[in-house]
């Protein structure tokens, strides 16, 4: 790995391919502002369902992750203009990059965890309704979650077969979205349950977790077929693939889960003051994030 990081920018590096990275933050910093209107217009709603500090939990790391892509572009332009330039500023511009990139791999590793978990509560709230009141993710069980998940992936990168737990990690992903077939066979008697009435929140969750593993299935056997590489090669790059598309993912997934978030969201592109949204997202974005924890405080 740090041979990757300290070559990233060499003399052989052409910036042309940078393009699509700035392209892909950019599509980023479109999404972000929809997805979050949307989010606050259901956030009232949403706190009656079972899935909601799940939900509420991917916000907050979401708002994280763009912590880390602003100064993930900020390094990648240093990196770019050190190439001309010095020498210690592309190494430490590189490292710093490499930091950001395992930063946000953790994060996405313990979102996937919290997407699998969710998946066998719903399994197991559908053919036990008696036990969604017991079945709830409370803030302080995410948090615990989330914390011990970050842990365990810090310490994978000291023992050798943490290719190995990648792959079984992907498998156990992968049998958790399976469980929603039975969930999708008779998805007819679902709909006594309060929480799905509400939002149904299994799509939430379901939508995810396809993107997720479709994503995962075709850069893993576009990587087999077109890598001249080994299988800790491969799931390095698949490793930053994972933190790559997970900010995107959990918006898109969000914003189409159901209809009623596709109606907000149109209706926000009707709004005159479209653009004037997008914009006010970001400057007062923390002010109002800030205001809403003290009065969630209070309460």
């Amino acid at each position: 790995m740090e041979n990757n990081t300290t070559t990233l920018f060499d003399e052989n590096f052409d910036p042309k391919y940078i393009v699509p990275v700035y392209f892909y933050l950019l599509l980023l910093l479109i999404t972000f502002p929809f997805y979050r209107h949307v989010y606050q217009k259901n956030r009232e709603r949403d706190k009656i369902s079972a899935v909601f500090h799940v939900i509420d939990c991917f916000y907050n790391i979401l708002k994280k992750v763009y912590f880390l892509l602003y100064f993930y572009a900020v390094f990648l332009f240093l990196g770019l203009v050190s190439l001309s330039s010095s020498n210690a500023l592309m190494v430490i511009s590189g490292i710093s990059m490499a930091i950001i990139v395992y930063a946000l791999y953790l994060i996405t590793q313990t979102n996937y965890l919290m997407l699998s978990l969710l998946a066998i509560q719903r399994f197991t709230i559908y053919f036990h309704p008696q036990s969604e009141k017991y079945l709830k993710f409370n803030e302080k069980t995410v948090k615990y979650i989330f914390w011990s998940t970050i842990v365990y992936f810090i310490g994978e990168l000291m023992v050798t077969w943490g290719s190995i737990a990648y792959i079984f990690y992907n498998l156990f992903l992968l049998l958790s979205a399976i469980l929603y077939i039975p969930i999708g066979i008779s998805i007819q008697k679902y709909s006594h349950l309060q929480s799905a009435q509400v939002n149904r929140p299994q799509r939430y969750v379901l939508w995810q977790l396809i993107a997720v593993i479709l994503l995962k299935f075709m850069y893993t056997v576009g990587f087999h077929f077109c890598l001249d590489a080994n299988l800790t090669d491969i799931v390095f790059i698949s490793k930053i693939c994972d933190a790559v598309a997970f900010p995107l993912i959990i918006q898109t997934s969000y914003l189409g889960c159901n209809r009623r978030n596709l109606y907000t969201l149109f209706a926000t592109f009707k709004l005159k003051n479209c653009c004037g949204k997008v914009c006010c997202c970001w400057k007062t974005g923390v002010r109002v994030d800030v205001e809403r924890s003290l009065s969630d405080q209070r309460v």
